[in-house]
């Protein structure tokens, strides 16, 4: 396997240098994916924010949306929904971990 990576140019310092070189290197599956780009301006920050609050509330937020907010979601609408996704994991976890806590009092 070292070989492989070797032929990279990565020399065998540490695992994590090398899985870093592979993940900002990698040619075929990750190409398209930049990590670089991720989350770098304003808009996109507002609109996973944006979708993790909607998540956690499951939508039930009450409050007329800006022209801005119409304009950064429509734009980076995969990263609200992102954000929604994330948000609803969070309300699950947190609703779990609460039953726990209950339970644990309780019994």
């Amino acid at each position: 396997m070292w070989d492989c990576i070797a032929s990279l140019g990565v020399r065998r310092k540490d695992k994590y240098g090398v899985v870093l070189y592979l993940l900002f290197n990698m040619k075929g599956f990750f190409s398209w994916f930049d990590i670089r780009n991720f989350l770098d301006v304003p808009q996109e920050w507002h609109a996973m924010i944006e979708g993790i609050a909607e998540g956690i509330t499951l939508g039930k937020l009450k409050y007329e949306p800006t022209r801005r907010l119409r304009r950064d979601l429509r734009k980076e609408h995969h990263y609200y929904a992102a954000g929604a996704g994330i948000g609803i994991i969070i309300l699950i976890f947190s609703i779990a971990g609460a039953v726990r806590l209950v339970l644990e009092a309780v019994l």
